[in-house]
């Protein structure tokens, strides 16, 4: 039976919203066609040629790609080569990352990875420190493993969870909000009002409207 329940920041779980759309059961666009691993397929891509025209996955993947809106007018490029691949990245001018705005921007609003230079220099440096080698080993002991015992105590007695459910959606923003210094209780009614200001009973049913406003 499909769950309709989301994971909270307090560790309970709430009912999906009025569309009865449950985040965690929507389609995976990209592993769709009963292909589970479509890495030998690149490499054999990546053979043929470090820049194709044609999509360099087999024909069970295409149709699965093609209804998440694969081009095939002929004007899209597949770029599997590494030096390419870093051109592409450093050639901010040629090859804009404002797509990830049209793509993302209407579910998660403004993002890093959709900024051109200079702005995407000036806003990673802002957050650049705070990821520094050191930190990160101290936060791997001090914060990491603490959300990680935490959240895995919520379901441990159950003797059996669905670890995207319960642990892998959860773990992020535990650790941002620590990060931060928020308790989880903050995080619960900050995402509480930003609920109630779009109108909406939980995050599927914003995820819902986030799609179909895109659509």
């Amino acid at each position: 039976m499909r769950s309709t329940h989301e994971n909270l920041p307090g560790g309970t779980v709430a009912p999906a919203g009025p569309t009865g759309i449950d985040p965690f059961e929507l389609p995976d666009t990209i592993q769709l066609g009963g292909v589970a691993d479509p890495y030998p397929q690149l490499a054999a891509a990546r053979r043929r040629a470090p820049v194709l025209r044609e999509w360099p996955l087999t024909d069970q993947l295409l149709a699965v790609d093609a209804a998440a809106g694969h081009d095939d007018s002929g004007q899209a490029v597949n770029v599997l080569g590494f030096d390419e691949v870093v051109s592409v990245l450093r050639d901010h001018e040629t090859f804009s990352s404002t797509i990830v705005d049209e793509v993302m921007g209407p579910v998660i609003g403004p993002a890093i990875v959709a900024m051109d230079e200079p702005e995407h220099r000036a806003r990673r440096a802002l957050v650049a420190r705070a990821f520094g080698p050191k930190l990160l080993a101290r936060w791997e002991h001090d914060l990491v493993r603490r959300v990680l015992d935490e959240l895995i105590d919520g379901f441990v007695a159950d003797g059996r969870a669905d670890l995207v459910r319960r642990l892998t959606f959860a773990f992020p923003v535990r650790v941002i909000a620590r990060i931060l210094g928020l308790s989880p209780w903050t995080v619960k009614n900050h995402v509480q009002n930003l609920l109630h200001k779009l109108g909406v009973q939980n995050r599927a049913h914003a995820v819902s409207r986030a799609t179909r406003l895109r659509s």
